[in-house]
């Protein structure tokens, strides 16, 4: 059944699977108008989420596991660092929506192609959270 003014590709596609992660890491807002531009930390959480077609013979749309170690891979490069001292942010602040655009980039450049990559949200705390679904 396709949903009016939709194409067949456009469609939402009928599985999905989400992960999240963890990393703890410290970084400042330059330029930022009040405290957060001094040095502080958060333990940020990354969710990510994929859609596809098809179920595979085992009855999965994809491991868990492999997308828990595509992720973790790159949280492992925040994990515990001053974020500012990295070079994607040597000169752009490290904000939740400056991560999650990355993440998303670094993670869709992983994902075969029959799988949607839905917006990566990245959480500064329990309830705040960026995302980023990348460019048109």
């Amino acid at each position: 059944m396709q949903r009016a003014g939709l194409k067949r590709k456009e469609l939402i596609m009928p599985y999905s699977v989400t992960i999240k992660g963890k990393f703890d890491a410290a970084h400042h807002l330059r330029n930022y108008p009040g405290k957060y531009a001094n040095p502080h930390g958060h333990s940020f959480y990354v969710e990510l989420e994929v859609s596809g077609d098809s179920l595979d013979d085992l009855g999965m749309l994809i491991d868990f596991n492999d997308l828990k170690e595509w992720l973790d891979n790159i949280l492992d490069i925040f994990d515990h660092l001053d974020l500012n001292e990295l070079p994607m942010f040597r000169t752009k602040n490290p904000t939740a929506e400056n991560l999650a655009r990355w993440i998303f980039n670094e993670i869709e450049r992983r994902i075969p192609d029959q799988y949607k990559l839905h917006p990566v949200k990245v959480w500064e705390g329990p309830d705040s959270y960026a995302s980023y679904w990348g460019e048109e």
